[in-house]
């Protein structure tokens, strides 16, 4: 009993020794917008929430109606312009950075500290480093399609044509843009190749391809 209340007079000495408080960096923000009496900035962001009714992959462009850039999956992305028809916005977690049709989404959160732009800006430098291509090169002519699972040819790739995809299937179909430097387009719009059965004996993939992101197809 002795070594307990000396144990309990010991802990209450210690405690009060050490000012008995918790340190200043856990202290919680106060109601008036300071943590421990230093003004505590908001974060005003502007993000991009996607429509229910887009695919489960986005392709940005370089620029409104612009060479397609990247795919990012859907997300909230951050805005960082826009103009009357088209956002400039930037995926969180990968920093791909690009354009999307206003229409395919709406706005949320402080959007109102962006000004709608008359003309819209040239895409601006990003110190990001670009994710490693999938490139996919024919070793003889190979046969493309309009869709996955298609079984009519749309065309073909020449032999030692290569084509940059942007997204894959589970089933073993990519896509990617038939005409490098048209417009932006949707899943729908991009030229299909099977990456399985007899026809991807004349394809080779490029490492990168199997980090591509996955999609299914409407």
């Amino acid at each position: 009993m002795k070594l307990l209340v000396a144990f309990s007079v010991a802990a209450v000495l210690l405690i009060a020794g050490c000012g008995g408080t918790a340190p200043a960096s856990l202290s919680p923000e106060a109601g008036d917008g300071t943590r421990n009496g230093v003004p505590v900035e908001a974060e005003v962001r502007c993000y991009f929430e996607p429509g229910t009714d887009e695919p489960d992959v986005l392709i940005l462009a370089a620029e409104p109606d612009g060479v397609l850039l990247a795919a990012v999956p859907r997300q909230s992305l951050v805005v960082e312009a826009r103009s009357a028809e088209w956002v400039l916005v930037v995926a969180p977690n990968s920093g791909n950075q690009g354009w999307l049709r206003s229409e395919q989404g709406s706005l949320s959160g402080q959007c109102e500290a962006l000004d709608v732009l008359p003309t819209l800006p040239p895409l601006p430098e990003r110190p990001t480093v670009p994710p490693p291509t999938c490139t996919v090169t024919a070793q003889a002519e190979a046969a493309f399609y309009a869709q996955p699972g298609q079984t009519e040819p749309a065309g073909t790739l020449a032999a030692g044509q290569s084509v940059e995809a942007l997204v894959r299937t589970a089933e073993g179909w990519y896509g990617y843009a038939p005409q490098p430097g048209g417009s932006a387009a949707s899943l729908g719009q991009l030229a299909w190749l099977p990456i399985s059965g007899g026809e991807a004996a004349n394809l080779i993939l490029s490492v990168a391809c199997g980090a591509l992101p996955e999609v299914i197809y409407p």
